[in-house]
C-alpha cells in the first residue's frame, strides 16, 4: 500500500481510524481600499479532534497540498507536525472537553492561547444547494457580534469546519458572514482517509506560554494602553490632541463575558 508523507504543523501524530482531509479558501474583505485577500488553510480531523492550519506562506501550503495526490487511492498518509507559527497557525479543537486551542505569535514569541466553552446556537433551514458535489443544507447562527450563514453536509456526517465553526450534524463546507467580509471555502475533500497517527489533543512546544483569550485580550488592551502613554508622553508641550476611534473590524466583536459584565451594570 502506498504512503504518502503530509507535512503539517506541530508535533508527530498517531492513529489507525478512518479520518478526514479538507482544503479552504479563507477570504478577508475588511479594507475597502486594499480589497480582499486570500489565504489557505487546511482541516484534518478525526473522532473528537481537530487540527484546522491558517498558511500565511502560500509556498508551504502549496507544498504540503501536493503531498495529496490520488483523491481515489484508500491508501493511508503519514501526518508529521512540527512548530512555525511564522508560516501558519494551527486552532485544535476537542470535542470531549469542547476546548479550543490556538497558536500564535505574541512579540515574536509563540504562545497558545485557549478558548474554551464555545458554543454554536445554529438555526437550521430547509435550504438546500450542490457544493463540491455534496448536497448542503443552511444553517445560520450569531456568534461574537456577527451573524454567519453556513452550508455543511451529512454525507460527511462529522461536527467540524474551518476557523471555530463546529457543533453541526455534518461537515461545513461553506460559511461566510452576512456582511461578507469573512468567508471559508471547501476546495478539496477527502473523506475517508486513512490516518497511520493519531492528532494531539495539544499544541507541542517546550515551555510554551498559555493564556485563556480572556486573559490575552485584555493584556494587549493594556499593552496599547502603555505604548499610547509613551507616545503621547514624546510629544512637545502644547500639542493639539485630537482623540478618534478606530473601527473594530475584527472577526470577533464582542465577547461573552463583556456581554454578562454588561448585563450586571
Amino acid at each position: 500500500m502506498k504512503k504518502y508523507l503530509f507535512l503539517f504543523l506541530f508535533s508527530i501524530v498517531q492513529i489507525h481510524a478512518q479520518s478526514l482531509y479538507v482544503e479552504y479558501e479563507h477570504t478577508v474583505n475588511v479594507v475597502k481600499e486594499t480589497g480582499s485577500f486570500k489565504m489557505n488553510a487546511i482541516l484534518v480531523a478525526e473522532d473528537n479532534l481537530s487540527h484546522y492550519t491558517v498558511f500565511f506562506n502560500n509556498d508551504k501550503f502549496k507544498n504540503i497540498s501536493n503531498v495529496i495526490k490520488d483523491e481515489n487511492d484508500d491508501s493511508s498518509f503519514h501526518v508529521f507536525t512540527s512548530l512555525d507559527v511564522g508560516d501558519s497557525s494551527t486552532l485544535i479543537y476537542n470535542k470531549v472537553d469542547n476546548g479550543i486551542s490556538l497558536n500564535l505569535l505574541d512579540r515574536g514569541k509563540p504562545i497558545i492561547i485557549q478558548d474554551n466553552g464555545v458554543e454554536f446556537d445554529w438555526k437550521f433551514s430547509d435550504e438546500t444547494k450542490t457544493i463540491q458535489n455534496f448536497e448542503c443544507t443552511k444553517a445560520t447562527v450569531d456568534f461574537r457580534g456577527r451573524q454567519y450563514i453556513a452550508w455543511f453536509t451529512t454525507d460527511i456526517p462529522v461536527s467540524f469546519g474551518p476557523w471555530k465553526f463546529h457543533g453541526l450534524p455534518g461537515l461545513i463546507l461553506q460559511v461566510h458572514d452576512v456582511d461578507n467580509l469573512f468567508e471559508w471555502n471547501a476546495t478539496k475533500i477527502q473523506y475517508p482517509v486513512q490516518l497511520d497517527k493519531t492528532l494531539d489533543a495539544v499544541h507541542s512546544g517546550a515551555n510554551l506560554k498559555v493564556m485563556s483569550l480572556r486573559d490575552y485580550l485584555k493584556a494587549q488592551s493594556e499593552k496599547r494602553t502603555e505604548d499610547e502613554k509613551m507616545r503621547l508622553s514624546k510629544l512637545s508641550k502644547g500639542t493639539r490632541i485630537v482623540e478618534s476611534k478606530t473601527e473594530n473590524k475584527g472577526i470577533e466583536l464582542v465577547y461573552e463575558w463583556e456581554l454578562d459584565e454588561s448585563k450586571k451594570n
